[in-house]
């Protein structure tokens, strides 16, 4: 993952049938995809910032070990990158050109961790249940562990009454969802059921749920959020009487209308 440290091992050996001197390696970290931190030695000395790696003599059948520890650079995700070691002295022929060159290749991990939001009724009663769906969805191409969403309820507008997950935990006090790990294509839903509280006639409320936290690098934002509004109905009836005459005799016919 971006931000990860990983720890590259080059071994070195000399497959004989002499003892060799002088031999030298370059290993030049990939600088656009990680940072060194840290590197030992078996025998030598390596300079990382050339990435000459001064292995010295090694007898027939000896061995050199360079451990090198890198951070993978941020804005890298769904980017690969290859470190190359190759022989580049020796004080003897070498007789095997094909194993003088060696190699490692890390691709870093990507997530497209996407969210949508519905509710059943965008314009209910007062005192009406509604029922809002949350479904959360890794587009991949890897898969994504710690995934957090917020979806705390506009309380000035609904209760919260139940709510149900197809995996993970969901607080309603603090709106937090703690889904987990999403495979490539998975998907989890969480139904939240709610009150329409009493005097919201005619008002509005917007229920947001937002990805708070995923262990990947996200490589779409445009998705990590969505929102329902529900615009409680108000109506105004009113009534008007009138009467055909007011001032009516005994007997006499009125119309009330």
């Amino acid at each position: 993952d971006e931000g990860q440290q990983i720890v590259y091992t080059i071994v070195a050996t000399n497959n004989g049938p002499d003892n060799a001197t002088g031999v030298r390696f370059t290993d030049l970290m990939p600088t656009n995809g990680v940072t060194h931190v840290t590197n030992s030695v078996s025998q030598g000395g390596f300079e990382p910032t050339n990435g000459l790696w001064q292995v010295g003599a090694l007898a027939n059948g000896g061995s050199a070990v360079l451990i090198v520890t890198a951070q993978v650079n941020s804005a890298t995700a769904g980017m690969s990158f290859t470190n190359i070691v190759t022989l580049s002295a020796v004080d003897q022929a070498d007789t095997n050109a094909a194993n003088n060159s060696a190699s490692a290749t890390i691709a870093v991990t990507a997530v497209d961790v996407g969210v949508t939001k519905d509710v059943s009724d965008s314009t209910p009663d007062e005192g009406q249940q509604i029922v809002y769906t949350i479904v959360v969805t890794n587009n991949g191409p890897d898969s994504a562990s710690g995934v957090r969403f917020t979806d705390l309820l506009p309380t000035n507008g609904v209760t919260h009454l139940t709510n149900s997950v197809s995996q993970g935990s969901y607080e309603p006090t603090n709106g937090l969802w703690q889904v987990g790990a999403l495979a490539n294509g998975g998907s989890a839903v969480l139904i939240v059921t709610a009150q329409v509280n009493s005097a919201t006639a005619g008002m509005s409320f917007t229920n947001t749920v937002t990805l708070s936290a995923v262990d990947q690098a996200d490589t779409n934002a445009a998705n990590n959020s969505a929102s329902a509004t529900i615009t409680v109905t108000a109506v105004d009836v009113g009534v008007t009487k009138s009467v055909s005459d007011s001032t009516p005799d005994e007997g006499q016919q009125i119309v009330y209308t």
